[in-house]
């Protein structure tokens, strides 16, 4: 497989940490746009993860020749109307994710149904084309368990089949789940079938 050079529109550096750990064993140099010096901060206006992962991929793309991948994802829980959704890194802006935690404890005090999906779209944007790949997680809320691994919401996200939240899950058991992790491989796939294409056409 030949390397691709793929730029991760993120500003968030765990983010970025969890892209390489995806990538791992796969011919693909990942760099964020810290590395390539990009500032790229659109307004994510959209009304769908699939929006604004394109919103952001589209502007970051201005920047660089390299292939662009961005996402957008969050948590959704069902019994409150599927909120925070798209707003789920904008929920109590400039607070903490541990007091974000709380509160959605909170909102869930008087609820019998605890039920959340994380999901999460990836947009790929280069000179030829733009996909959108989509990865979700089924999971239920609980008090936070706060642990050495995952961020944001990982520590009220309760993952049945593992039997515990994905603050204490290994990052290579997570992301073999993830919502993030199975829009990669999609993107993955994608990306084999088109690089031997164009193996094929030399």
């Amino acid at each position: 497989m030949k390397t691709l050079d793929i730029v991760i529109a993120t500003n968030n550096p765990n983010k970025v940490r969890e892209y390489k750990e995806l990538f791992e064993g796969y011919d693909v140099n990942v760099t964020s746009l810290k590395e390539e010096g990009i500032v790229s901060s659109p307004e994510e206006g959209g009304t769908t993860f699939t929006d604004n992962a394109l919103i952001k991929a589209r502007d970051a793309r201005k920047y660089t020749s390299k292939i662009v991948i961005a996402d957008d994802s969050g948590i959704c829980i069902h019994a409150l109307s599927n909120f925070p959704g798209v707003y789920s890194a904008r929920f109590m802006e400039g607070h903490s994710y541990e007091e974000k935690n709380l509160k959605i404890n909170e909102m869930l005090q008087d609820k019998d149904d605890k039920s959340a999906s994380y999901h999460c779209a990836i947009a790929f944007v280069s000179d030829e084309e733009e996909k959108v790949f989509v990865g979700t997680c089924e999971g239920v809320i609980v008090s936070p368990v706060e642990g050495p691994y995952g961020f944001g919401y990982d520590p009220i996200f309760y993952f049945e089949p593992y039997n515990k939240t994905f603050s204490l899950t290994l990052p290579d058991d997570k992301n073999k789940v993830s919502h993030r992790g199975k829009a990669t491989r999609l993107l993955m796939e994608y990306l084999k079938q088109k690089i031997e294409k164009n193996e094929k056409m030399k």
